[in-house]
């Protein structure tokens, strides 16, 4: 009953807890400006991705502490702004807003080691992905 909420200015994620109505002492503080994290699975853990520098941050929810995290490579995913889990939980996916004027890239991360699997080509400016299915 959390809801993150990444504030780009501050530099951080917060949660709010929906059964006290009230926000949680528990913040993930990052190098970059956060936007659209993943939940792991069982919960335990927030997927951030970041934007200067260009990351995703894996964190404790329990505790706020980065538990690892990819810098991307420049060019290898500019300006990330969402991540999503697999249904199944062996894959994330980081949509990479690119430079707004070129096609840009999702990344298929594996969700322990945050290794590339895959890049799959978009169109320019994606901003949202949703997963149906198991992959």
């Amino acid at each position: 009953a959390l809801v993150a909420v990444s504030s780009t200015e501050a530099k951080d994620v917060r949660f709010f807890d929906t059964a006290s109505a009230a926000m949680s002492a528990v913040v993930i503080a990052t190098l970059g400006a956060p936007y659209f994290p993943a939940w792991s699975a069982d919960g335990a853990r927030l997927i951030v991705p970041t934007q200067v520098p260009d990351s995703v941050v894996v964190a404790e929810v329990a505790t706020g502490n980065t538990l690892t995290s990819r810098t991307f490579a420049p060019g290898e995913c500019t300006l990330p702004h969402e991540v999503t889990s697999a249904t199944d939980g062996t894959m994330l996916y980081v949509v990479c807003e690119g430079d707004h004027l070129t096609p840009s890239v999702v990344l298929a991360l594996d969700p322990i080691t945050l290794e590339t699997r895959a890049s799959l080509p978009v169109g320019i400016y994606p901003d949202r992905l949703h997963v149906m299915g198991a992959r």
